[in-house]
């Protein structure tokens, strides 16, 4: 896509509490990430985000191959225009994003309808080299 494209997002742990939040949308990625301090704030108050969030062992990499290791997973019902849609992101700790908004993947952005993929002919390539398929 080149350059950074940002859209609004109102995700939550529970319906009734939404925010609205400016996330990078990121057709590279294949994982929705979103600090932890931004994380905290989508959660009731009172609430600490560690009850919240899934421990699971996992190393995400960067586009210039850095490893980032998330503090868990949250699920967050994201509000869109055509209802409510279950998203995971992986909470990473301030220190490790230093100020970058929160990545939605290529995949989930294009379920929420943020963008449509046109496309007249789609090519995908054959296991060989030398071997396409149209």
């Amino acid at each position: 896509m080149g350059g950074k494209f940002l859209s609004h997002l109102k995700p939550g742990v529970i319906k009734d509490l939404t925010k609205s939040i400016r996330v990078q949308l990121d057709t590279a990625s294949t994982s929705n990430t979103l600090p932890e301090r931004l994380a905290q704030s989508l959660i009731p108050r009172g609430q600490k985000i560690t009850n919240d969030l899934t421990r699971y062992k996992a190393t995400l990499f960067t586009d210039d191959n850095s490893k980032l290791t998330p503090m868990g997973k949250l699920e967050l019902l994201a509000e869109t225009t055509t209802g409510y849609h279950l998203l995971t992101f992986h909470v990473l700790r301030g220190a490790h994003i230093q100020g970058k908004p929160p990545l939605l993947s290529g995949s989930d952005y294009v379920k929420l309808g943020l963008v449509k993929i046109r496309a007249e002919e789609i090519h995908s390539f054959g296991t060989s080299p030398g071997t396409a398929t149209h």
